[in-house]
């Protein structure tokens, strides 16, 4: 059951509401969080069974050893050895699950060992609560956090609308609205309900179209053309280069609508979630990049990587070296693929000669790169991955990057008549709304949705009103119950239910897999 199953926008969502509010009004705080928790394990439970054997058993493991290394306390030795044991069964579990066959693989390769893989399901989203609860289990350690209740913990490690795919949450983010938030019936009266209902159905509307109406049509490019290169053929420059543009669409519409989808669920209950997209594709540097995209997992990469390996701490060479390493791990984190490894390691290279050009060039040199050219530099760096990170194998992202950067021996458009009608229209309109039109952090901002890495609402750093190519001023004024807004939210769930009438299948989230 993913987000934009009818089912789930249908059936789950209301059940889910109304049991929930249902349990507000017991006035028993209690009675909410086992609601939510029920509802997320059904969530969870619903596409295999078994996997609720893997989380539960993950969320009681790693709350005993955050409360065995509260209470040791006092002796920093005990406490180093559950921290130590901790992570370690963490990763062993992870890399069971996730790398194993990726390493037997690879000794096969390296040594020409012959040794049969075995048959693993990966169990869904364990990248994103393994990786969660050691970042909970390294601030306890470091004394960050104390004591926090058996409920609260399962919430805020099974929490449905951001489990499967994030935004990868921190304790301080959810853990004192766990806490506090259905204590406070303040926070639950009818006035608030009512925003809650109306900003959350807003919200997800938008995300919904962001997901069927456009990653899905452009799944339709896109298919076609990474299948092409990975049953060895080869296409047309222009068609790789509109296969490699349509996954760039793709990716961002299909992961940020399922991050607004993620924080509208959980604003309907009045819990904000943290921001994870920022207009990426409008950075002008790759650095900019990064604090624009999949943001929670920057700052997590950031904090428990990078940081942790001495950061920029012992000179500039150590520095660069950090860099390239976290990316590296980022991009294995990402899938057990050496296509993985190699876009972890393009996007370290480019940050690396990116600190370097702006510690060392000449002030007239980086102003050069400050405006168009800057961010034509960043978004060849960015779509250049996005082939790496879509492609089955190396060869086939080889063989699309030769065509797309050494030319092919057509130019043509031979595979168009594959594509559905107007897909090269919309991959057009999608980069207006990527690259032109206000993100929702901006248009919901005055609701109070999303919060920043620090708890508090994100800055106002752009503004809503944005100049278009050609000198044209398009203006979204930002959401509010109006008029306007409430036919644009009906004409986006109109398109909704036309998509699913017409095709009756829904594609899954790209991160799914991770």
């Amino acid at each position: 059951m993913v987000f934009s199953d009818p089912v789930f926008v249908f059936f789950f969502i209301p059940l889910f509401l109304a049991c929930f509010y249902l349990s507000v009004s017991f006035k028993n705080a209690v009675t909410s969080k086992l609601v939510i928790i029920a509802f997320s394990l059904l969530f969870y439970g619903w596409w295999k069974v078994e996997y609720l054997a893997i989380i539960l058993i993950s969320i009681g493991f790693n709350y005993f050893i955050h409360s065995r290394m509260v209470k040791s306390a006092g002796t920093p030795l005990h406490k180093r050895l559950y921290v130590i044991a901790g992570i370690s069964v963490n990763l062993l579990a992870l890399g069971y699950y996730k790398y194993c066959n990726f390493f037997i693989e690879s000794l096969d390769f390296m040594f020409g060992f012959d040794v049969q893989t075995f048959s693993i399901i990966l169990p869904l989203a364990i990248s994103f609560f393994t990786f969660q609860q050691i970042a909970f289990l390294c601030d306890t350690y470091s004394g960050k956090i104390g004591q926090v209740a058996a409920l609260d913990y399962v919430i805020f490690v099974c929490f449905f609308p951001q489990l499967i795919a994030g935004p990868i949450v921190h304790h301080r983010h959810m853990m004192p609205q766990f806490a506090s938030n259905f204590e406070n019936r303040d926070r639950y009266s009818l006035t608030n309900i009512k925003k809650y209902l109306v900003v959350g159905i807003a919200l997800f509307c938008v995300g919904l179209f962001k997901k069927v109406i456009i990653a899905d049509n452009m799944s339709q490019i896109v298919g076609p053309v990474f299948d092409a290169y990975a049953a060895g053929g080869v296409l047309s420059t222009t068609e790789t280069w509109l296969g490699a543009l349509a996954y760039t669409s793709q990716i961002y519409f299909d992961f940020s609508g399922y991050s607004d989808m993620a924080a509208a669920l959980a604003f309907m209950i009045g819990i904000r979630l943290p921001r994870n997209f920022f207009s990426p594709y409008r950075a002008r540097s790759i650095v900019e990049f990064w604090r624009r995209w999949h943001i929670t997992l920057t700052h997590f990469l950031r904090d428990y990587l990078y940081i942790p390996l001495g950061g920029n701490r012992h000179g500039q060479v150590r520095r660069y070296l950090n860099l390239m390493l976290t990316m590296l791990l980022g991009g294995l984190w990402h899938g057990a693929s050496i296509v993985f490894i190699i876009w972890g390691a393009l996007h370290g290279g480019a940050l690396m000669i990116c600190h370097i050009w702006s510690r060392y060039a000449p002030d007239r040199a980086r102003t050069l790169l400050d405006g168009g050219a800057g961010w034509f530099l960043t978004m060849l760096v960015v779509v250049t991955g996005w082939v790496l990170f879509r492609a089955p194998d190396t060869l086939a992202a080889s063989a699309m990057l030769q065509s797309m950067f050494l030319g092919a021996d057509a130019w043509g458009l031979a595979t168009a008549g594959e594509w559905p009608p107007l897909s090269v229209q919309l991959l057009a309109a999608s980069a207006v709304i990527a690259l032109w039109l206000p993100n929702t952090v901006e248009l919901f901002r005055e609701q109070g949705v999303f919060i920043d890495d620090d708890g508090t609402a994100p800055p106002q750093q752009a503004a809503v009103t944005r100049r278009a190519v050609f000198g044209l001023s398009i203006h979204v004024p930002p959401f509010s119950l109006s008029t306007q807004w409430a036919a644009l939210i009906g004409c986006l769930a109109f398109f909704y239910l036309v998509a699913i009438s017409r095709h009756g299948v829904h594609d899954e989230f790209i991160y799914f897999q991770f």
